[in-house]
């Protein structure tokens, strides 16, 4: 009886020995010793895996030992450095197949890009005093606005236009209430009858959304919008009708004819002119421009009479504008600034057409 006590006794301290190895607590199963026991060898990292072998479930499986031959291991799976417990199934690991170029499983979704290639101030006009008189220099900013749409006016000529605006809807379907619509400032080529557009790493991107309308108009003037003259400027901003969209709102940094500004809450509108479309008219961007922005953004020398003044100089209601004394009435708008804040500013608003380009990304 005390020999049959003596070997269950064993029998049992064997199991509590097996279980615990099953479970990676760390015994040995030769000894029973801890890692501390066998000089720190840890023994709970799990058998090395050769591809091609099969670890049976239950099996006996020595820690740190090459598992035989005849263990399956499924082809993709990642067996460096994997742990795997005696007695367990080798699980598959599917590894992502990475290729250049498109891959056969993944739909490439249509891209239409449209170009601005017209592009002009309509509200407000800026003025500006020489002598005693105080002239609407509008057209002047809208002659350098347009050259920068138009010709590469760098010095020496890099290839590019200078002032490139591109909207890139993907895809275009103007049946649907909505489509990604991505505003992007892309290097694009001269002359403009031949351009192609390619977006760098460089290249401003805004992901967007257009909404699309059959009949009504896509963008308005704000109720905010300063009444600045006695009769209104002319042209007015031009109202994109359907068919038609508008974008969502953006901050929109833009370079101007070398005047750096931010347009704020910025939307862009413009009427579809075919189906697909392969123009747009009527187009209107509508964006906020900050006093405290517009004395910062200062004109470049280039510019006739009032080059090397603040943005600000030459908008009615702005520091020293001769403008003040003509018929203008609430000159400065009131709109978005920092953080939430409502500011006094411009709402400005910018008349564009555009066409379809060839464009391509990295």
């Amino acid at each position: 009886m005390r020999t049959r006590a003596r070997g269950s006794a064993w029998i049992v301290s064997a199991l509590a020995v097996g279980l615990a190895v099953g479970c990676g607590n760390g015994v040995d199963p030769e000894d029973g010793n801890t890692p501390a026991d066998t000089g720190g060898r840890d023994t709970t990292s799990g058998p090395d895996v050769r591809p091609g072998s099969d670890v049976q479930p239950g099996s006996d499986v020595q820690p740190g030992s090459d598992v035989q031959p005849g263990m399956d291991v499924q082809p993709g799976s990642d067996v460096p450095g994997m742990d795997v417990q005696p007695g367990t199934d080798v699980p598959r690991v599917d590894t992502p197949v990475v290729t250049d170029g498109p891959r056969p499983d993944v739909p490439v979704v249509p891209t239409t890009a449209f170009r601005i290639n017209t592009l002009s101030l309509a509200d407000p006009h800026a003025f500006y005093a020489l002598g005693p008189l105080c002239l609407d220099i509008t057209s002047t900013l809208n002659m350098q606005l347009s050259n920068a749409v138009t010709m590469d006016g760098t010095m020496p000529p890099d290839g590019n236009l200078d002032l490139s605006v591109v909207g890139a809807f993907r895809p275009l379907d103007q049946a649907a209430a909505t489509n990604r619509l991505d505003i992007v400032l892309p290097d694009c080529t001269s002359p403009i009858g031949t351009t192609r557009c390619t977006r760098t790493a460089a290249s401003l991107f805004l992901m967007n959304r257009a909404t699309n309308l059959t009949t009504g108009t896509c963008l308005d003037l704000m109720p905010t919008t300063a009444t600045t003259t006695t009769p209104a400027f002319t042209p007015a901003p031009t109202l994109p009708t359907g068919p038609c969209f508008s974008s969502d709102a953006v901050d929109l940094p833009l370079n101007l004819s070398g005047i750096m500004l931010t347009l704020r809450s910025a939307r862009i509108g413009a009427q579809y002119m075919g189906t697909p479309a392969t123009q747009l008219t009527r187009g209107l961007i509508r964006g906020f421009v900050t006093e405290t922005d517009a004395n910062a953004a200062i004109i470049p020398m280039s510019v006739m009479f009032v080059g090397g003044q603040p943005f600000s100089r030459i908008l009615p209601g702005g520091a020293m504008n001769c403008a003040s004394g003509m018929s203008l009435t609430n000159a400065v708008d009131m709109g978005p600034g920092p953080g939430g804040t409502t500011v006094r500013g411009w709402w400005l608003y910018l008349n564009f057409t555009a066409a379809t380009v060839p464009y391509s990304e990295p």
